[in-house]
């Protein structure tokens, strides 16, 4: 079963504040190296995200659609 899921804007600042409040006493090293994995998908999938949504308000600015 596969689900699909929309994280807003304001989902991924959350969800980046839940990372730093997990991990902020640790040093870089003591983080496993899973979790910094999953980070780095976070980011992109964020990146991306507000990539589509400039898109987005780029061609409905010029009423493409």
């Amino acid at each position: 079963m596969s689900v699909e899921v929309k994280l807003t804007d304001e989902d991924f600042h959350q969800i980046k504040n839940w990372f730093c409040l997990a991990f902020a006493k640790k040093s870089p090293e003591d983080i496993d190296c899973n979790d910094l994995r999953l980070n780095t998908k976070l980011n992109v999938m964020w990146e991306a995200y507000r990539i589509d949504q400039t898109e987005k308000h780029d061609h409905d600015s010029f009423g493409v659609k």
